[in-house]
């Protein structure tokens, strides 16, 4: 295939029951692959009181990092700014973003980390299947990417949308050669919104998030070719909720993040502290081997070059 061929391709999703077209996506040009799941509003002690054998397990092999977003940011903690964050691996006052308005983006200047590691290594191959649709709309996972599929949660529901995220990002893995592959699943924030973390709604949603990962990961370790890649799987979130549901504000609940980080070279059973989600970009830089130029101003570390604050056993 000739690089005429290889074009980026941005999909709006038609409505239920409709077929995706899905675009034609080069194959990888490593054998070096990134899985990043974002789960928009789950808060971390919550995963635990859930049932969630697949997010437990990569706990269990891994590294399952937890933090907060800084009290004195001037963003608030919603999707916009949270996304924005973990994307481009800077903070508000860098990338600009401080509500769900995207008013003051500056992706110009703080591309999303697909965008950087395609500048910086033209053959890497990379998708985003989202269905959050401002992710895509605003920019904050830029056109640079070779794919970005997005569908409509707010108008047509988180769950069933979330469902055809999945159905399409695991034919993307299975079927073609993507080195970087980003997907969003929306129903746990959803369900917060609508009953609290608290609730069993809530719970309900975590058991349905997880599954749809089991989905993703049991199609990643069923390529052919799985035996001879390195994968790096990754799962975060973009902010925490109130105990009555909701975020926005400067609580310790609304402010929660994580990261899980499982792959080759990771230490098992480790749970660390002071994890921010500016560490996600550089995790996935070096993981694909990706120097940081100093111009791009990254404000985290790699979670593979040792863990934001000492570690500990988890089990």
């Amino acid at each position: 295939m000739t690089d005429d061929a290889v074009s980026t391709r941005t999909v709006v999703a038609p409505p239920p029951g409709q077929p995706v077209e899905l675009p034609v996506l080069a194959p990888g040009s490593s054998d070096r692959k990134v899985l990043l799941v974002g789960v928009d509003g789950l808060r971390w002690d919550r995963i635990a009181a859930a049932d969630a054998p697949v997010l437990t397990a990569l706990m269990a092999d891994g590294l399952y990092a937890t933090g907060a977003h800084d009290p004195a940011s001037p963003a608030q903690t919603v999707s916009g700014p949270g996304w924005s964050t973990l994307a481009t691996g800077t903070s508000p006052r860098r990338h600009g973003v401080c509500d769900n308005s995207f008013d003051g983006r500056r992706y110009d200047q703080c591309p999303d980390f697909m965008t950087l590691a395609k500048r910086a290594m033209p053959d890497v191959r990379s998708c985003a299947v989202i269905d959050w649709a401002p992710l895509v709309d605003m920019g904050t996972f830029g056109p640079e990417i070779d794919v970005r599929i997005r569908f409509d949660g707010d108008r047509y529901g988180f769950f069933a949308e979330d469902l055809r995220t999945i159905d399409v990002a695991t034919q993307l893995l299975a079927d073609t050669d993507p080195d970087i592959t980003f997907v969003y699943i929306g129903c746990v924030d959803e369900a917060g919104h609508r009953t609290g973390p608290l609730s069993s709604a809530y719970m309900a949603g975590i058991t349905a998030a997880d599954e749809m990962i089991g989905r993703l990961l049991e199609t990643v370790r069923g390529r052919p070719t799985y035996r001879d890649e390195q994968w790096l799987v990754l799962v975060s979130t973009d902010h925490g909720h109130l105990d009555e549901g909701g975020h926005g504000g400067t609580t310790e609940a609304e402010r929660a993040i994580f990261v899980i980080a499982s792959g080759s070279g990771i230490p098992a059973g480790t749970h660390t502290t002071g994890v921010r989600t500016v560490d996600v970009a550089p995790t996935v830089l070096d993981h694909l081997g990706v120097v940081p130029d100093p111009s791009w101003h990254l404000e985290g570390r790699s979670l593979l070059r040792g863990s934001p604050s000492v570690a500990s056993p988890q089990r």
